[in-house]
């Protein structure tokens, strides 16, 4: 965790923290540095800072009284005097959608750095530029464009290999993480691949390891976690409350963790390459401009169920669609428009967060190969019909490697029903043992947690339940406000 604060004192410049910052891992680039990364200077009378390209570092700021801070996490701008009162909006999304947008977070004083973020602060001035990478159309056929993926990424693989440093991959069943794999090894590579058994991906080990196999690679499961409640105190704490889900993969972190190691993260290649949150409604909502009735699909109106009722009317006055319509206006000139709203708020805001605040706590390094710019440049430029069938990455990766492709991809199994009751019972626990926070009511957790428990058709409610229990508990100690329920 690194911040920066700057006050102005009678006259004078009063400095807490790094005055210089450079976190992430730049790939060297002949126009600007590659890959993400984060940085700030202070020269003693301004401070400037900006994130990669695509600003997938995750990096806050807040004007504080008399000044500005900046952070790599949320709490420590609350610690540096950021107000810690809540966005109802921004959370209301967050627990529809999973993901926060543009840059909102759950404070309404803390934003994220925007795509390509730049900020300068001196007195009296606070500036803040976007600068959107462009995107310029290219009409290549389905055959070329996948000749020139193909092509793309072993390179961008080649340009991220460290050389003499062991290589420590998570491994899934499915196309993102496997592609990694198979160009590492193609390139002499020998990296040790882990896998979790977490939820719905208990195929992934099976899958997973009939990759190893096949490629030479030693393969490991990792243990399936068990303390969800610390997993999720943690993931929260980590990923600066960006995300609901990815609790289960701090456990497979931890398993891996080696300073010396490198690691690689399939970020967005799954959004850029495979059409994942392609939806021919949706697609067609957004053409025909009924965006209200897209956002309703979207985030589909729902309570807040475990917030105390004193925050009823402030929930009530907080719509969150304004905030989600104007962000996916953003992207009605591109070739994909939600595309481009899942990769700039889902992978941005909620999945680069495990790169730098969970694998990049523990490891040497981590890259995002399918974030490389020229890869980037050439998926981004294609149009949304190359995607509809959601067949583009799988061929792909048959193409590049014939030899592997009757091993299939890993598909979702339904949750355990054990899995679910030890959800139910670890959050009963915590939310009857837990000290009163301003943002849960623990009663209606209690019985909701209680309904999970007695009845199957609500057993898979516990998930959602204990994630958004532990996480406004949290928040609410963060507010700091005197409150007993």
């Amino acid at each position: 965790m690194s911040t920066i604060s700057v006050r102005v004192h009678e006259s004078q410049f009063v400095v807490a923290g790094s005055t210089t910052f450079r976190g992430g891992f730049p790939i060297p680039h002949p126009d600007e540095p590659d890959g993400i990364f984060g940085e700030w200077h202070w020269n003693g009378h301004r401070l400037e800072a900006r994130v990669d390209r695509l600003g997938m570092f995750p990096l806050y700021y807040s004007e504080i009284p008399n000044g500005i801070a900046i952070s790599t996490r949320l709490d420590a701008l609350i610690e540096a005097g950021a107000s810690s009162e809540i966005d109802w909006a921004a959370l209301q999304i967050l627990f529809r959608m999973g993901f926060h947008v543009g840059r909102d977070t759950v404070f309404r004083a803390i934003k994220a750095f925007p795509v390509g973020g730049c900020l300068s602060w001196s007195p009296g001035k606070l500036e803040i530029k976007e600068r959107l990478p462009i995107v310029r159309p290219n009409t290549l056929s389905r055959s070329a464009a996948k000749d020139a993926y193909i092509e793309l990424f072993r390179a961008a693989i080649r340009k991220r290999i460290v050389e003499g440093a062991p290589i420590h991959l998570p491994l899934s069943g499915g196309r993102d993480s496997r592609h990694i794999l198979y160009e590492l090894v193609a390139a002499g590579a020998t990296p040790e691949c882990y896998t979790s058994p977490y939820a719905t991906m208990q195929n992934d080990v099976v899958i997973a390891r009939e990759v190893c196999a096949a490629v030479g690679v030693r393969h490991a499961e990792v243990a399936q976690p068990t303390a969800l409640v610390t997993m999720e105190l943690e993931k929260n704490i980590h990923t600066s409350f960006q995300a609901t889900d990815h609790g289960w993969l701090w456990p497979l972190v931890q398993s891996i963790a080696n300073s010396k190691a490198v690691a690689y993260d399939g970020i967005a290649g799954d959004v850029l390459s495979a059409g994942h949150f392609h939806d021919d409604e949706n697609s067609a909502l957004y053409r025909a401009g009924c965006l209200e009735d897209l956002a309703q699909r979207l985030a589909p109106k729902e309570g807040l169920a475990l917030v105390p009722s004193r925050w009823r009317d402030a929930i009530s006055a907080s719509d969150p669609h304004p905030s989600l319509i104007r962000e996916l206006l953003r992207y009605q000139n591109t070739p994909n428009p939600m595309m481009f709203f899942h990769l700039y708020n889902r992978s941005r805001r909620a999945v680069s967060v495990i790169i730098q605040g969970m694998l990049g706590r523990v490891m040497r390094a981590v890259f995002a190969p399918f974030l490389d710019r020229d890869v980037f440049d050439l998926l981004a430029g294609l149009p949304e019909s190359m995607f509809a069938d959601k067949m583009f990455h799988t061929e792909a990766i048959a193409q590049a490697f014939p030899g592997t492709a009757g091993i299939g991809y890993a598909k979702k199994t339904p949750i355990p029903g054990s899995l679910c009751r030890l959800y139910s019972r670890q959050g009963l626990r915590f939310v009857v043992g837990a000290a009163s926070s301003p943002l849960l009511d623990r009663k209606a957790a209690m019985l909701r947690f209680t309904r999970s428990l007695i009845d199957p058709r609500h057993a898979k409610e516990a998930i959602w339940i204990l994630q958004q229990s532990v996480m406004l508990h949290q928040l609410g100690r963060l507010m700091g406000t005197p409150f007993t329920d």
